[in-house]
Formats: structure tokens, C-alpha cells, sequence
């Protein structure tokens, strides 16, 4: 399931983007100069090409959700970034999945 997923990843992103597993089932989308819309509509993306495979073959009964987290700049270091993005996850997943939080769209 995570190599399907890490495929449909690199498949979404442009050649200077990074993926990378982020631990468990998170991973981590950098989007060097993108805008936080950008972001945001790649995570959109990415969920409904996820959503349009068949996982039968994993198992019968699952669903699969994408929550994600976006964030951008400027932030003083990585680190703070991630952090702030992870948050926006957090929040995705306690809101109900499948969905997508930013930044911006935080209350």
C-alpha cells in the first residue's frame, strides 16, 4: 500500500519537488517556491487519484482517506515549516479525513 501510494506520489509532483516518507503513513510533499494554493490543490490532487485506485487487492473492506497539511513560508527554518504543516494535518485528521487543511484555512 505505501509503495502505491509513494508511486501516485512521485507521479503528482514536478521534477523539483521532494517526497519522502514521513514516518507511519505520513508523507512529506516539500514544493520548493509553490504557493500556499498550490500546495493545496496538489493535495486535492493526490487524494483523488488515490481515491480512483482499486485496493481490493490490499484489502476488501478498506477505505483509503488522505488527510493533508499544508503550509508555506516564510518560516526562519525547515523544521518550522514542517511543523506547521503537521499541524494542519493533525487537524485534517481530527476534523473527519479526507480532506485537506492549510495555514490559511486554520481557525
Amino acid at each position: 500500500m505505501l509503495a502505491r501510494v509513494g508511486s501516485v506520489l512521485r507521479a503528482c509532483i514536478r521534477k523539483e519537488d521532494i517526497v519522502a516518507r514521513y514516518g507511519g503513513e505520513e508523507f512529506v510533499v516539500i514544493l520548493p517556491n509553490a504557493s500556499l494554493e498550490v500546495g493545496c490543490q496538489l493535495g486535492e490532487r493526490i487524494g483523488a487519484e488515490l481515491r480512483k485506485l482499486d485496493w481490493t487487492d490490499v484489502a476488501t473492506d478498506m477505505t483509503v482517506t488522505v488527510s493533508a497539511g499544508v503550509a508555506a513560508g516564510p518560516f526562519s527554518e525547515m523544521r518550522e515549516l514542517i511543523e506547521a504543516a503537521d499541524r494542519c494535518l493533525y487537524e485534517a485528521k481530527r476534523d473527519g479525513r479526507d480532506r485537506v487543511v492549510t495555514t490559511s484555512s486554520r481557525t
